[in-house]
């Protein structure tokens, strides 16, 4: 009776949310809480709602009103983002109501044409890229591409220059802008898994007895007996932990098994680096590939085929962070090499010389004999970008502006006009591609 009442609460809840989709609440998606309920989650506010009244509020409420605002002009145009990724975009092409909904909301003229996820895409295959236990070549096609752009902007009085950047969407349909010139790397994007781009560890291996729900929480996995190795440790109090660390005082074999569970499902958990935000099973993330050398960034960092994860749109603000940097600075100029450690300190310097995975700052280069690409932005820099990128990205929500596409961008705040003086960032295209499923 238990389940059956569960399910039934379920199939109410997904017809819930089919109305509010169809009434253009497209951000709105249900997340289970503890793996036992289902709750609705406005992707838009970051906001969780447990039930449909609760929802209703808070879609009529001060807040949501402001983010609808901003994304009406950014991201509710009828050629979306075709990403659904739970921290920003939330379009997923597979959904034919949701992208239904939306080519009835925002500007009329913001299209563009040919949304992503269609047939007749450009198909390539990626050498050297770990899938599961092997590296083999990943089949890619392509979605379409986004216009990286920016806007300098003079404000009245005091003279100060507020730059934005973006990127909007504009899939493979007729566009002026599929002119420009494309980039010389373009996202790969993959429905998020744990054990994407790596292997897991012997403990990873066991921790996946537990696995994180659609709302990022741990849940149980399977039912455990009893009888498992894991309780008829014969009082051993490390018997079958698999070297994870045992906390001193724990004298009953329940606390025991009770804080081994806990270490392995925080084992299990993966983040994105830049905003530092769970990554969902079934959600978008991406990674960065090369286009010169055809390899993911991270390739040039490693031998075995793995590669760094991000949700799909901070890989994005992340990118327009890179471009933002070499607007402004250019290409930082290599420092004069010494010996012994002054050598490995030269090599490292706080200006952004190109874009790289935020992560491992590989740029998938050919690697010659055995030595790998070496990072060169030391890392108290590294996190003062990736924060800047993010409060630049809650900026340019609060006053977005209204290219006709779906977009996203970055709104920096003002600079003095002399650091403009000379400068201009041409518009450019940058290619996205999704693993073959």
């Amino acid at each position: 009776m238990k389940s059956a009442s569960l399910d039934l609460r379920e199939i109410g809840a997904r017809t819930t949310l089919r109305h509010f989709r169809l009434r253009g609440h497209l951000y709105v998606d249900l997340r289970r809480v503890g793996g036992k309920r289902s709750i609705y989650f406005c992707t838009l506010c970051q906001v969780q709602c447990f039930n449909d009244s609760v929802l209703s509020d808070h879609l009529g409420g001060h807040l949501h009103s402001r983010r609808l605002a901003a994304a009406r002009i950014t991201l509710l145009g009828p050629n979306p983002w075709p990403f659904s990724d739970g921290v920003f975009f939330f379009t997923n092409p597979r959904d034919a109501p949701a992208a239904e909904a939306a080519s009835n909301l925002g500007p009329a003229n913001g299209g563009g044409g040919g949304g992503g996820g269609g047939d007749g895409g450009e198909v390539r295959f990626i050498p050297g890229v770990l899938m599961g236990e092997e590296v083999s070549n990943l089949k890619v096609k392509s979605l379409g591409y986004g216009h990286v752009g920016s806007k300098i902007q003079v404000t009245e009085g005091d003279g100060r220059v507020v730059p934005k950047v973006w990127c909007a969407w504009l899939g493979r349909g007729d566009s002026e802008l599929l002119s420009l010139p494309k980039s010389d790397f373009a996202v790969v994007t993959f429905l998020y898994t744990n054990d994407l781009g790596r292997k897991l560890t012997a403990d990873e291996l066991e921790a996946s007895y537990f696995q994180v729900d659609d709302s990022g929480t741990r849940k149980k996995r399977r039912k455990k007996s009893f009888s498992d190795p894991e309780d008829s440790s014969g009082g051993s109090m490390d018997g079958g932990t698999n070297g994870l660390r045992v906390v001193p005082g724990l004298t009953s074999r329940r606390a025991v098994r009770r804080e081994l569970r806990k270490q392995k499902s925080v084992a299990a958990e993966r983040t994105c680096d830049i905003c530092r935000q769970l990554m969902l099973p079934g959600k978008d993330v991406s990674t960065l590939l090369n286009c010169k050398t055809g390899r993911l960034f991270c390739s040039s960092r490693n031998s075995n085929g793995a590669f760094h994860l991000f949700h799909t749109s901070c890989l994005i603000h992340w990118i327009l962070q890179c471009e933002f940097e070499l607007w402004i600075n250019g290409p930082a100029l290599p420092k004069p090499v010494t010996r012994g450690r002054k050598a490995k300190l030269a090599q490292k310097n706080d200006v952004i010389s190109s874009v790289f995975c935020p992560e491992c700052q590989g740029t998938g280069i050919r690697i010659e004999g055995e030595e790998f690409e070496k990072p060169t932005v030391i890392l108290p820099k590294m996190f003062l970008y990736k924060l800047e990128a993010i409060k630049a990205h809650n900026a340019w929500m609060k006053t977005p502006e209204d290219l006709q596409k779906c977009s996203t961008g970055l709104h920096f705040e003002p600079n003095s006009p002399e650091k403009f003086q000379g400068k201009a960032m041409l518009g450019k295209l940058l290619q996205f591609y999704r693993a073959d499923e």
